[in-house]
């Protein structure tokens, strides 16, 4: 249905999403970078599975299973988030730098 389509097309685009997202966490070292990549790695097979739904949508059924990483993912990085924060950022942007600079 449309509906289901819809759907499937809202998570892929979800998938992108959070996989830049992921991306950037492992950039920045904001969280664990093992984290950040099994994040990326999670959401990649979940939008493999978003993708695969749209295309073959009788096997829908079967490639929710791809969904379960994650899930899990989520479940951990919002612990993490709650419990730990980010790191904080340890350098200063040369903007930054040259607004606290003392010898000007």
């Amino acid at each position: 249905t449309a509906r289901d389509t819809a759907f499937d097309v809202t998570i892929f685009l979800l998938c992108l999403g959070t996989i830049v997202n992921c991306v950037l966490f492992h950039r920045s070292r904001l969280i664990p970078r093992a984290l950040a990549g099994i994040g990326a790695g999670a959401f990649a097979l979940m939008l493999v599975g978003a993708a695969a739904g749209l295309i073959l949508p009788e096997h829908k059924d079967v490639l929710m299973a791809l969904w379960a990483p994650g899930i899990v993912f989520e479940v951990a990085i919002g612990g993490w988030l709650l419990v730990k924060g980010v790191a904080p950022t340890r350098t200063m942007s040369p903007i930054d730098e040259h607004l606290y600079d003392s010898s000007t």
